[in-house]
């Protein structure tokens, strides 16, 4: 496991858990922390400051207040195309990590696999999942810019009808308006975690367990991530768990629960072959008796369990999984890797990200893995949603 990926282990458990060298520099890390809560402070009273720019159209940001790995670009993902089913025009506006502000329209996708140069190529590793989670709609665009403000002003020059735009972890952006805020909540970090920011706990910002209270009760809605059909009760006991422990009531119409299902998908010779269960039983037989040397990679926030959850559903063990810090560039480690295995398995964020040097290697087959999300409510009811009015009534779940 890589230093980035071991200092996210380290802030997510619990002060019982920690290491010796925690609390031998707890007064400097505890110091930084309320420097980190301060800066956030500061900035979340002067934001805003152009609040009666929202144009006709809705403008929902979707993020978190800990630091990643709640599943938050599955959820965006989710909402995009659901209002582009409803013949909205989406616009994704994302900061775009190591990567130069550019706008990508949907049109762009005819230049996928040719040698034309496009945009596509200057989209950061979590936009250009979006696009190819998208493709196959021709009303959205994607504004990769660290100013969303500018993005926000150019998006409202396109003379499109049904328009809304989806801000990608904006929770802490305090300049661009919205209508709606969104927040992900990880329940596990929720009942466990330090309630501080880095350097103590998993946090951006909030110091202490009222103060990050605060903070997720004065959003619109929040989305309890993540959680599996067959998993439903236990996720609600965790839930019930939070309500009693923290003092911190549920609302039907403002918390959401995300229901997620993993699909794997088969890329050989750049043709791409969903698979289902029947597939994957046959082809992980294949993989137990055959000496095919079979690789996992990923880099995305939360490694560990995508490794697990892999194993478990194709019954196979990997020996040398190779865990990349999350949106890292490709890099001769990854390279070496590739060449020494016939087949790869990855995450559809990862093959959006290193599209370009895995398509030149077409003797081999890779194996994505990308979620199918739901989100319900708490009697299991698929929400339709509608963000066109704030919620005026917020009743309390009876768990």
């Amino acid at each position: 496991m890589n230093f980035k990926n071991q200092l996210r282990e380290q802030l997510n458990l619990p002060f019982h858990q920690k290491n010796k060298f925690f609390f031998l520099l707890s007064p400097l890390l505890f110091l930084f922390c309320l420097i980190v809560t301060t800066v956030a402070k500061y900035r979340r009273k002067k934001g805003y400051q152009h609040q009666n720019h929202v144009g006709e159209f809705p403008v929902i940001c979707i993020g978190n207040f800990d630091m990643g790995g709640s599943g938050k670009s599955p959820i965006v993902q989710y909402f995009s195309k659901y209002f582009c089913e409803k013949n909205h025009f989406v616009g994704i506006f994302s900061r775009g990590i190591y990567a130069n502000p550019v706008i990508v329209e949907s049109t762009e996708k005819e230049k996928i696999n040719s040698n034309i140069n496009s945009n596509i190529n200057l989209l950061s590793d979590e936009n250009a999942e979006h696009f190819f989670l998208l493709k196959s709609f021709q009303n959205f665009s994607i504004y990769q810019n660290p100013n969303r403000y500018k993005s926000l002003t150019e998006f409202q020059k396109k003379n499109i009808q049904n328009k809304i735009v989806f801000l990608d972890d904006g929770l802490q952006h305090f300049s661009c308006p919205r209508t709606h805020n969104i927040c992900i909540i990880n329940p596990d970090l929720f009942l466990n975690s330090p309630p501080f920011p880095f350097p103590v706990g998993p946090y951006r910002e909030g110091f202490g367990r009222k103060n990050l209270l605060e903070l997720h009760k004065n959003v619109d809605f929040r989305i309890w991530s993540r959680t599996t059909k067959d998993k439903w009760d236990s996720f609600l006991e965790k839930l019930k768990l939070i309500e009693s422990q923290f003092s911190f009531p549920l609302h039907f119409e403002k918390d959401k629960i995300a229901v997620y299902d993993i699909h794997y998908e088969k890329i050989e010779n750049e043709i791409i072959e969903p698979l289902n269960e029947q597939n994957i039983r046959k082809i992980s037989e294949k993989f137990q008796l055959s000496k095919q040397n079979v690789g996992l990679f990923c880099g995305i926030a939360n490694p560990q369990q995508f490794l697990n959850e892999t194993q478990k559903n194709w019954n196979f063990t990997f020996s040398q999984p190779l865990f990349l810090n999350d949106h890292e560039p490709f890099n001769l480690i990854l390279k070496k890797y590739i060449e020494n295995h016939s087949i790869l398995f990855m995450t559809k964020k990862d093959y959006a990200r290193y599209f370009k040097e895995l398509s030149i290697d077409t003797d081999k087959i890779y194996i994505v893995a990308h979620v199918n999300l739901t989100i319900l409510n708490f009697n299991q009811e698929v929400v339709q949603w509608n963000f066109k009015q704030k919620i005026k009534q917020k009743n309390s779940v009876k768990m």
